[in-house]
């Protein structure tokens, strides 16, 4: 890794797949303060001209260590028997009821492919970077149309010349469109604005493909993490958090809402 880090330009030129996983990058101190700024429960995140920075907070890593040592899985099955849930509830505690352990998540060993980023930042920030990598890699094995392109990096401010600062984010390619989730289907009502009503089967067909894919179980389902583009009404899946930081009850009724009220409404079942 360089001493001086290739600064991250927000220009609309600027192109995502340009970026190595496992590098540091800077980003201006503009870049990071100005403009679309947020706050999610594992993320911070800055929405700029062509690409979306989504760093991982300490409380965020915090939350992931924990997982992480009660040994969740990589993704949270949707539908399971009445009988066998309740066994589930009885005989676990609170993490399996939370997050389902069907299965041992995937032993990652982050030295495979960010090597660099645990001789220099620690385990904890390469392991971070490797489980997102690998959730990223599971979708765009599945349905690669639907996911936009992301890389795994470091990252500071370009005022922090030592990089005392560093944190381990993903830069992704911005997504310009209405969010699925309160833009284009009204989250209380579950019906579709007025504007989007004649492109809601063309959506909802997109939907009902990613449901029948493996992919699902590894999709967090409330539609606030999809964005529809505008002129070609192409559905992007735009959350990066490993499926299994995903609550397991809400996901399915997430999952549940999704095929009734818009792929059931629209299409039929």
């Amino acid at each position: 890794m360089g001493i001086e880090p290739e600064c991250i330009e927000d220009q609309k030129e600027f192109s995502v797949d340009t970026l190595i996983d496992g590098q540091m990058y800077s980003i201006s101190d503009a870049a990071l303060f100005e403009g679309d700024s947020r706050a999610c429960l594992f993320y911070r995140v800055w929405i700029k001209q062509a690409f979306v920075v989504k760093a991982c907070t300490s409380e965020g890593l915090s939350d992931l260590s924990s997982l992480l040592h009660n040994k969740p899985v990589d993704y949270i099955p949707i539908r399971r028997p009445r009988e066998e849930e309740m066994l589930v509830k009885v005989e676990r505690g609170f993490f399996s009821k939370m997050f389902h352990r069907n299965r041992p998540i995937v032993e990652l060993d982050p030295t495979q492919e960010f090597a660099g980023v645990k001789a220099s930042y620690g385990h904890e920030n390469a392991h971070m970077l490797a489980v997102h990598k690998h959730q990223y890699s599971t979708l765009r094995k599945h349905i690669p149309q639907f996911i936009p392109e992301t890389r795994f990096v470091m990252l500071k401010r370009a005022s922090d010349s030592a990089g005392i600062r560093s944190f381990p984010g993903m830069v992704q390619k911005r997504i310009f469109g209405a969010s699925l989730g309160g833009e284009v289907i009204d989250m209380f009502s579950g019906n579709a604005y007025k504007e989007w009503v004649p492109h809601i089967p063309r959506i909802a067909a997109q939907l009902r493909s990613i449901q029948k894919s493996p992919a699902k179980q590894h999709i967090d389902w409330n539609i606030q993490n999809f964005i529809v583009n505008r002129d070609s009404h192409h559905l992007h899946y735009v959350d990066c958090k490993p499926s299994f930081m995903i609550p397991r009850y809400c996901n399915s009724r997430s999952y549940d809402s999704v095929r009734e009220c818009i792929i059931g409404r629209y299409l039929g079942r």
